[in-house]
């Protein structure tokens, strides 16, 4: 779902797997990029809880564990606290809250980057956001195609 984001991800240990995901958690490698050679890419570890707060409401939670691990390839981009809020509405959509706190060096980037990258467009919750709305839009299409082709369907077999 965050190809235009994520690079690769990996688990690189499952300390609980809860029950339906309810109270998993998960120690995770991540590499991010942007579609630019200019921008290196950067990769952070980090520790993933989820928990079922309530009926139709979920939490996940992302801990940087970059301090503990601290390798040469994590100086340049640390995750902090971080995760998404996912309720479920009555309309059977849900609404997603997502906080994104990655600090970053920009040394040695083009500075014609800075501002895409300054903007939360770069590693920001921005751009994953935006990126979830493209995958439901790029869904919304195809059921809409379906069921247009269903009911072509069904009315040529009456």
């Amino acid at each position: 779902m965050f190809s235009p984001i994520v690079l690769r991800a990996s688990t690189l240990e499952v300390l609980s797997e809860g029950v339906d995901y309810d109270g998993a958690l998960h120690v995770m490698a991540a590499e991010y990029h942007l579609a630019t050679p200019l921008v290196p890419n950067r990769k952070t570890y980090f520790a993933r809880y989820c928990t079922k707060h309530e009926e139709g409401v979920w939490v996940v939670v992302d801990v940087s564990l970059d301090q503990i691990l601290q390798t040469q390839e994590t100086m340049n981009c640390q995750k902090g606290p971080s995760g998404c809020l996912i309720q479920e509405m009555s309309d059977g959509t849900s609404k997603i809250t997502w906080i994104e706190h990655v600090f970053v060096d920009y040394s040695g980037v083009s500075t014609m980057y800075h501002p895409i990258l300054l903007s939360g467009f770069g590693l920001g919750a921005k751009r994953w956001v935006a990126t979830l709305e493209r995958q439901w839009q790029r869904l919304a299409t195809e059921i809409s195609a379906d069921i247009s082709a269903t009911r072509e369907f069904n009315n040529l077999c009456k």
